[in-house]
C-alpha cells in the first residue's frame, strides 16, 4: 500500500530579502525569445517564460533529494507587492538588462502557462553580443528565478511506498522574487552543487522537523501504553 503524508510549512524561511545567500533558484528548459512590442513603437524585446508551472524538476543526486514543481499562484503576491525584480543574465549581476517596477524596463506577469518576464531592448553593446545575439542564434535555451519561499509557501510531501522507500516532494506555492532571466544551461548538472544547495537545505531542515516530530509522537505512545499498563495492574 502506498501512503502519502502531507504538510504545509508555517515557520519563517530561513533568510529574507537582504541576504542573498538564503535565495534558491528554480531552472525551466524554456528558451528565451526576441519579439517585437505589440503596442506602442513595435521595438524589440527579450521575452520568455522564468517559470512553467507544474513541472517537475530533481533537486539533489540519483538517489539523495527530492522533486518540486511551481504551482499556478506562486507569483501572485510578489507581483501585487510590486516587488524589486532585475532581469540578469545567468543570475549575475554584472549582467542586468531590466528592473521592475521601476524604471519599468522589465515586466513581469503571471499567465496560464507560468511565470512570464519581458524586457527591454539591452542597450549595452556587450549585453547584445552575450545574450541577445546567442537568444537569436537558439544558443540559449532556459530561463530561471531567484527566490525565497514565503511563510507558508510550501507544500511537502512523503510518498511511502510498499517496499518502506520514501519519495520527497515539494510545491511551490508562494515565493518572494528577485531575479529572472535567460540561463546558459536550463538543466542542472554535476557542476550545479551549489546552486542547488539551498534548496537541498531546506529540505534537509523539513526531514530534520519530521524526524524528530515522529520520536516525540513515538515518546507519548509509549508512556500512554506505560500508563495502561500500571492500571491494568492495579
Amino acid at each position: 500500500m502506498t501512503m502519502v503524508t502531507y504538510w504545509r510549512t508555517v515557520d519563517d524561511p530561513p533568510g529574507s530579502r537582504t541576504d542573498p545567500a538564503t535565495r534558491e533558484r528554480f531552472r525551466s528548459a524554456t528558451a528565451p525569445r526576441i519579439e517585437r512590442r505589440a503596442e506602442g513603437d513595435g521595438a524589440e524585446i527579450v521575452v520568455g517564460h522564468f517559470a512553467v508551472f507544474d513541472e517537475w524538476t530533481w533537486i539533489g543526486g540519483r538517489s539523495y533529494g527530492f522533486r518540486e514543481r511551481v504551482r499556478p499562484g506562486a507569483f501572485k503576491n510578489a507581483i501585487a507587492e510590486r516587488q524589486d525584480i532585475r532581469a540578469l543574465f545567468n543570475h549575475d549581476p554584472n549582467y542586468i538588462f531590466g528592473r521592475w517596477p521601476d524604471p519599468g524596463t522589465l515586466r513581469i506577469s503571471e499567465d496560464s502557462r507560468g511565470g512570464r518576464f519581458e524586457a527591454d531592448m539591452p542597450e549595452s553593446q556587450l549585453l547584445k553580443d552575450i545574450l541577445v545575439s546567442p537568444i537569436r542564434r537558439g544558443e540559449i535555451t532556459g530561463s530561471s528565478f531567484s527566490f525565497a519561499v514565503r511563510p507558508g509557501g510550501a507544500l511537502w510531501r512523503i510518498i511511502e511506498g510498499p517496499d518502506g522507500d520514501e519519495t520527497w516532494e515539494r510545491d511551490i506555492l508562494d515565493v518572494d522574487l528577485f531575479d529572472v532571466g535567460p540561463v546558459t544551461f536550463p538543466a542542472y548538472s554535476s557542476t550545479d552543487a551549489g546552486l542547488a544547495a539551498r534548496s537541498l537545505a531546506a529540505w534537509e531542515a523539513e526531514k530534520s522537523r519530521r524526524e524528530i516530530g515522529r520520536a516525540r509522537e513515538s515518546r507519548i505512545r509509549s508512556l500512554r501504553m506505560r500508563g495502561r499498563t500500571i492500571n491494568e495492574m492495579r
